[in-house]
């Protein structure tokens, strides 16, 4: 018989499974362009299907942008990263734009894409 302690680590687990599961189906659902009810639409942002959690900051923001056809707000990028699970604070993601303009490019307006 399984200990609490055995227990709860099984549902631990059990609910990052089913969260990933989520995440998977979410991104099914973006890429086949459906919104609830059958609606076909183009989506402005994507989900990020991938776990972001063990990158570094920067990899994940490249990863985030790496999925985008259109350029992204800072505010997007930043729920795309929570999304996949990395969480960064607003002034860190302006420290790694400003300071990686080898990777980053300002499309103005407050939004950002990779450098060709």
């Amino acid at each position: 018989m399984p200990t609490v302690s055995e227990l709860k680590a099984k549902a631990a687990e059990l609910r990052r499974i089913a969260d990933k599961l989520d995440d998977a189906a979410k991104a099914l659902e973006q890429l086949d362009g459906v919104h609830g009810h059958g609606e076909v639409g183009h989506p402005t942002v994507r989900i990020i299907p991938r776990d972001l959690s063990e990158l570094p900051g920067l990899e994940a923001i490249y990863a985030v942008l790496e999925t985008q056809h259109t350029p992204m707000k800072k505010s997007e990028i930043l729920r795309e990263m929570a999304n996949g699970g990395k969480v960064i604070s607003p002034n860190t993601l302006d420290v790694y734009l400003s300071q990686n303009r080898n990777l980053f490019e300002s499309c103005g307006e407050g939004r950002w894409k990779l450098k060709k």
